[in-house]
């Protein structure tokens, strides 16, 4: 099934993150997704390729950490 077509559970809370020079996955997608729900928060890493955003090795990595610390204690 097509995740950008399933519905939005109650009581979600989703934060969507897209890397901006990612090829595979452009952030557009994020944006069409996050466009259909305001409970959806869609952050685009600017610089940030398709893997960096689940590498530790990644320039990001340390401040992809801190936000998901900040967005989840919320």
């Amino acid at each position: 099934a097509d995740p950008q077509q399933q519905p939005v559970p109650a009581g979600a809370k989703i934060s969507l993150w897209s890397g901006a020079a990612d090829p595979i996955v452009p952030a557009s997608y994020g944006d069409r997704y996050a466009s259909r729900d305001p409970r959806i928060r869609h952050r685009v890493w600017p610089g940030a390729g398709h893997f960096d955003l689940v590498s530790p090795e990644s320039v990001v990595w340390p401040e992809l950490l801190r936000e998901f610390e900040r967005w989840s204690a919320k």
